[in-house]
């Protein structure tokens, strides 16, 4: 199966102009990204060709889409993702395409990390099918979205919800570099994560507020169990933590988590 029938099956599933009754997307930009992520996922499935009772994690294929959409998210003249809400997919320029679908499908894969695979699955599944025939919206997905994942909003990783996050990315152009800061002379040692806009040079280099999950994991303790699975968001504070390292090495959002 290729890439292309994936994604043109994954828009079909999700709302083809040829049914009775047509599913609208108020923003077909969120439906691009949305089908390029499904057609990741499937071919993810597919291409193992062992039946498994569970779902097979994107890894090489949200790498590839994180990749991709970093390649044209760079340069300081690339619009942010909601500059697309009123456009037609077919009025959206052929230079951002790959903005919008392989960058709207990378952010997805980082939401399924944070919420866990199969809850995002089901409820992303159970919305779709709620809303045939009917119109969707980015806003009504994420307030599903938080309904079906967020049993509690003010203690979940730092009060951070689906909403939120999707939001902080949709709405800023490009992306962040995070620094890591390992203080030894305490105990048990202080690690400092603080982000920053990537830019090639020094000029553009402000301090950014997007939502990002963050896992670790630390030398003395590998087989960590979910070690992959985000632990915290952290915002443009400067964010701290604790971890006795015992002078080994520590590997943030490994395997792009």
């Amino acid at each position: 199966m290729t890439f292309e029938l994936a994604q043109h099956l994954s828009r079909i599933w999700l709302g083809n102009p040829g049914e009775l009754e047509r599913t609208r997307w108020k923003e077909e930009w969120f439906k691009e990204g949305m089908a390029t992520y499904l057609a990741y996922y499937f071919l993810t499935q597919y291409n193992h060709g062992i039946p498994s009772l569970e779902r097979r994690p994107l890894e090489s294929y949200g790498l590839h889409m994180k990749h991709k959409a970093m390649a044209v998210d760079w340069h300081r003249s690339t619009p942010a993702l909601e500059t697309f809400n009123r456009s037609l997919a077919i009025e959206i320029p052929s230079r951002y395409k790959e903005l919008v679908t392989m960058k709207t499908g990378a952010i997805l894969w980082m939401l399924e990390n944070w919420v866990e695979s199969t809850k995002f699955h089901h409820s992303l599944v159970n919305y779709i099918k709620s809303r045939r025939g009917k119109y969707v919206s980015l806003e009504d997905f994420t307030t599903t979205l938080d309904h079906d994942t967020i049993e509690c909003l003010h203690q979940f990783f730092n009060g951070s919800t689906a909403s939120r996050i999707l939001g902080s990315w949709f709405r800023r152009r490009g992306y962040p570099v995070i620094t890591v800061q390992v203080l030894r002379d305490r105990v048990p040692n202080v690690v400092q994560l603080k982000q920053r806009q990537f830019s090639f040079t020094n000029e553009n280099r402000e301090v950014t507020d997007f939502l990002i999950p963050i896992s670790y994991m630390v030398q003395n303790n590998q087989d960590c169990y979910n070690c992959y699975r985000p632990r915290f968001t952290i915002g443009s504070q400067t964010y701290t933590f604790r971890e006795n390292l015992n002078d080994g090495w520590i590997i943030l959002n490994r395997q792009g988590s």
